[in-house]
Parts: structure tokens; C-alpha cells; sequence
């Protein structure tokens, strides 16, 4: 195989079958010595499975959005780091509550628990000013996601009984209802939490103090 530049890689793809019966050390190999590398498009020769070697630009771009996805969330998250500071007088063997807008997929949330256990607290409760987001947002980017299995709800929920859990979402919803209470109870464990509570729709509505109909409760209860 040929030096490689930087900022290229050779990609091969081929079905399980072919692995075995040796066809994809062949179509590597025979890739390997006809790769020519065109600067001016920026293209590479690629082994694919039943397709033999293609130009695959597009392959290339997907794995730079990879790599740019990657050092994003990487940048985000020294930055959040960044930011906390511990104050040793006010965390250490203190019973600390959280409250935070929403949770949405919780990553930050379970770094920032992590770490107030680490600089010494004895307890941390956690309160979202909002009811448990059951379904991505389809309007606004507040909690997009590719899939509504991003949201640690969902997540919760499969793991508690499947997919047939998603037929009782409004249950889940409720933290009076027992799916409610399994599905806190489930999320304290992952996170770390000493209890955990949120906000529900009609407290959200008389919070903000306008009538119901004029606000989006989509990403709540799926109703739009």
C-alpha cells in the first residue's frame, strides 16, 4: 500500500461471505495497486464489497463531518469543564440541588453530578423546570435529536419493558403513576441522583401564564 496522505484514507467495504471466502484480501490487495490519488478532486479508490474500486468523494466527506462532529463535542465538553470551578466550602458534605431547564439526553448532566461527587458532596437532588421530554422536538432545535431514542427517557423506558413501553408514555409522564416512579427511580441510578422530580405540564402553563392552546407542549405529551 502507498504512503497515504494526511488527509485521506483508503476505505473498504465487503459482505460478511466474501471476508471468509477470501474475496476481500483480494479486492484489497488488487485495490492497493492500481490507488490512484487525484488532488485536484480530492478522491480516493475504494473496495466496495460487490462493487469492485469507485471514486467515493462522498465517503470522504462523511468521515471529515465525523471528525468535525468529534472534535466539536470534544470542544464543548473542556469548555463545560472549563466553567466548573469548584468551591470546596459549598460542595463538600453538603446535600446539593440541582435545577436545570430540561433534561434532554443527560451526557453533560451525568459529567457535572460526577464531578460534584468528586469534590465531596454528600447528596445531589436533582429538579427540571420542565416535564420528562418524551419526543423530540420537531419545530425548534431545543431537543432535535436523529432519533427519539437519543432522549434518556426513551432510553429509560426500553430498558424497563421494551418497546411496548412506548404505548404508555402518558404513564411514564406522570410521577404519581408507577411506570412515572419506575422511570425516576431507573434515571437516579444511571445518574447518580439522590432523588430526582420534574416540573408537570399544568405547572409549566401557569408558570408562563398564557392558555394552554397557545403553547407547544409537542416534546411533553406528542401533541401538537
Amino acid at each position: 500500500m502507498p504512503d497515504v496522505p494526511s488527509d485521506r484514507y483508503p476505505v473498504y467495504w465487503t459482505l460478511k461471505e466474501e471476508k471468509s471466502a477470501g474475496l476481500f484480501d483480494f479486492r484489497k490487495n488488487e485495490t492497493a495497486k492500481i490507488e490512484k490519488y487525484n488532488d485536484e478532486e480530492s478522491k480516493i479508490k475504494t473496495n466496495v464489497g460487490q462493487g469492485g474500486p469507485v471514486n467515493t468523494a462522498d465517503v470522504l466527506e462523511q468521515l471529515k463531518q465525523m471528525r468535525e462532529q468529534a472534535e466539536k463535542q470534544l470542544e464543548e465538553n473542556l469548555i463545560a469543564k472549563m466553567k466548573l470551578i469548584p468551591v470546596k466550602e459549598l460542595i463538600e458534605d453538603k446535600k446539593l440541588l440541582l435545577v436545570d431547564d430540561s433534561i434532554v439526553r443527560g451526557t453533560q448532566l451525568r459529567e457535572t453530578v460526577e464531578f460534584l461527587y468528586g469534590s465531596g458532596a454528600k447528596e445531589v437532588h436533582m429538579r427540571s423546570a420542565c416535564p420528562p421530554i418524551m419526543y423530540g422536538c420537531k419545530f425548534l432545535n431545543f431537543s432535535r435529536a436523529t432519533s427519539d431514542m437519543e432522549l434518556i427517557t426513551r432510553q429509560t423506558i426500553m430498558e424497563l419493558e421494551g418497546k411496548e413501553g412506548f404505548n404508555h408514555l402518558e404513564e411514564y409522564a406522570d410521577g404519581n403513576s408507577e411506570r412515572g416512579k419506575k422511570m425516576r427511580k431507573t434515571i437516579c441510578e444511571k445518574f447518580g441522583f439522590a432523588s430526582l422530580g420534574f416540573q408537570t405540564i399544568e405547572g409549566v402553563v401557569n408558570a408562563i401564564g398564557l392558555d394552554r392552546c397557545k403553547l407547544c407542549t409537542y416534546c411533553w405529551n406528542g401533541k401538537e
